[in-house]
C-alpha cells in the first residue's frame, strides 16, 4: 500500500511513517504543505492520503479538494492533531480505522 503522509510537523510526519512502515507492504511518501501534497498526489498516486487540515501554502480541506478534482477515486483520511500519532497509525496498519471515499463535490 502506498500513503502519502502530508503534514507540516516534521516529527509527527516522521512518527506516522515510521510506524506504517513497521510492515514490509507500506510505501510513504511526505509532504510537507498543501500545495506540494496535491503534486505528490497526482504524481505518485498513492493507495491513500493522510492530510492535516492545517497545512502552510493551501489548507488540507482545499488540497483534498483539488487532489478529488483530478483523482477522485485516491481515499483521503483528514488529521487533526488531537488524535494521538500513533494510535492513528496503528489503527491503519491493523485495519481498525479505514479510509472512506467522499465524492469533491461535498467539500472534501
Amino acid at each position: 500500500m502506498r500513503i502519502l503522509i502530508a503534514d507540516d510537523h516534521e516529527i509527527i510526519r516522521s512518527s506516522v511513517i515510521r510506524v506504517l512502515q513497521s510492515r514490509a507492504d507500506v510505501e510513504c511518501a511526505e509532504a510537507t504543505n498543501g500545495k506540494e501534497a496535491v503534486e505528490k498526489a497526482l504524481e505518485w498516486k498513492p493507495d491513500l492520503i493522510l492530510l492535516d487540515v492545517r497545512l502552510p501554502m493551501l489548507s488540507g480541506f482545499d488540497a483534498a479538494r483539488e487532489i478529488k478534482r483530478h483523482q477522485p477515486d485516491i481515499p483521503i483520511l483528514k488529521t487533526f492533531r488531537r488524535m494521538p500519532i500513533d494510535t492513528l497509525g496503528r489503527s491503519i496498519v491493523t485495519g481498525l480505522l479505514r479510509p472512506i471515499s467522499v465524492d469533491a463535490g461535498n467539500g472534501a
